[in-house]
């Protein structure tokens, strides 16, 4: 520093160096990358054979029109989704895409399906009063008998099926091995059966319009009321409960308080819901933040995001919580650096499993530097910075001596660069430089 005029980021202190900048942590609910609703189920309109998906936030779409009498749903690890035909006796493939094909053949008014942990498809056949096993091949076997106008069905978590008689107003449980007997009584016309997480068995009651809670024991209580026909249910992750009411074309949501209210209109006689497989995978994690830069006027800077997770990421870069455009991928390049470009930066990384907002990493633009050579007298500087902004100008022989400082000049920015001349440099063999944003009240 000696044998010239350059300052350095150290001859700037808490100056236009270090100006303004903190640590920035924005919320990720507002940069939220993901454009569609999720989907909370696909459920069928008995109605009109139509099938129909559920998002997140109660929105109701179409999702295939291709099996004409709709009725029991299932989803497989894949997320393709299963669907009984009550009148013509078969079950259809439809996969994600859409495409549709007929799984398999046999059934008598095939009703409620679930799939078991190894990927086997049980069907409830309602007229015949049994229950078929569907191989993941398509091959159908006989399962289980002796039923009364079984509906549907599901698995506790020790595999045994649970199976309510509309016929007779009891639920009954099946072993693995295709065993049967009475588990619970006391119902009018039970319907639907969902297990929430405790392993409370909940069975829906079309003629009570109620929905039931069955304790592991069998103990019975009534746990919420005011539905309208209800038929099919299902839990979400968060331990709420849907219902759908096949009778008022809705779908209620209970919360694991018992509360109803109205989640989801404008369905046609719905009846059985499932829900998408959660896929496996994991979230983005930032392994390798992004650093602090510093640039100079006209100079360029490049910031980089390491992060782990299942692809694909999806990245955007934010300067002071705004989007930078293009600011799409791992790495983010800053280019011409003239001041406008400083503040916070972060990233917000995000795939189908989560997201993560990185810590902020702060560009410092040192904009003061000398225009000419140490050996031209006298010294031309060029400050660089925002047009509009206020700086007073000082120098110093010795920079370790705060009370050295001078003011050279107090300028406004009329453009991105302005050129100044020190006349005193012409005789002064040594001389350091700083800026100091002025803020005026």
């Amino acid at each position: 520093m000696k044998d010239d005029f350059s300052p350095s980021p150290s001859s700037f202190g808490r100056h236009i160096a270090l100006f303004g900048f903190g640590v920035l942590v924005a919320a990720a609910s507002s940069r939220d990358l993901a454009a569609a609703p999720a989907t909370l189920c696909y459920i069928s309109d008995f109605n009109t054979g139509m099938i129909s998906e559920v998002g997140v936030d109660g929105s109701v779409s179409t999702f295939s029109s291709s099996a004409p009498w709709a009725y029991g749903m299932a989803i497989d690890s894949s997320g393709n989704l299963y669907v009984s035909d009550w009148v013509d006796n078969y079950i259809s493939k439809i996969t994600p895409s859409g495409a549709t094909s007929s799984f398999a053949t046999g059934f008598s008014a095939p009703g409620g399906m679930t799939f078991d942990s190894s990927g086997s498809l049980y069907v409830v056949n309602e007229t015949a009063n049994s229950i078929s096993k569907v191989s993941p091949a398509g091959v159908v076997t006989p399962f289980a008998s002796g039923f009364d106008s079984p509906y549907s069905l599901a698995f506790d978590q020790a595999g045994n099926l649970f199976v309510p008689n509309f016929g007779n107003g009891t639920v009954a449980t099946v072993t693995p091995s295709g065993v049967v007997s009475t588990f619970a009584t006391g119902f009018n016309k039970p319907y639907g059966v969902a297990f929430d997480e405790a392993g409370n068995l909940y069975v829906s009651d079309a003629e009570a319009n109620t929905v039931s809670k069955v304790t592991p024991g069998g103990a019975v209580s009534t746990f919420a009321t005011g539905f309208s026909g209800p038929a099919g249910m299902l839990f979400d992750s968060a331990g709420n409960l849907y219902v759908a009411n096949h009778i008022n074309g809705t779908i209620s949501q209970v919360s694991p308080a018992g509360a109803v209210t109205t989640f989801a209109t404008g369905l046609n006689g719905p009846i059985f819901m499932a829900a998408p497989t959660a896929a496996a995978g994991a979230a983005p994690v930032i392994t390798v933040p992004p650093a602090s830069q510093s640039g100079t006027f006209g100079g360029t800077v490049t910031f980089t995001v390491s992060a782990t997770g299942t692809a694909p990421l999806l990245y955007q870069w934010y300067l002071n919580q705004q989007p930078v455009p293009g600011g799409t991928n791992a790495t983010l390049t800053v280019s011409g650096l003239d001041g406008t470009q400083s503040g916070a930066y972060d990233v917000f990384v995000q795939n189908a499993f989560g997201a993560m907002d990185s810590a902020a990493a702060d560009l410092f633009f040192l904009g003061l530097t000398p225009s000419s050579t140490t050996t031209v007298r006298p010294v031309t500087l060029t400050l660089g910075y925002a047009p509009g902004s206020r700086f007073a100008v000082e120098y110093n022989a010795d920079p370790s001596n705060p009370s050295g400082w001078t003011t050279l000049t107090n300028l406004v920015l009329a453009s991105n660069v302005v050129s100044l001349v020190d006349p005193g440099s012409t005789s002064a063999p040594i001389r350091f430089y700083r800026a100091t944003e002025l803020f005026v009240p």
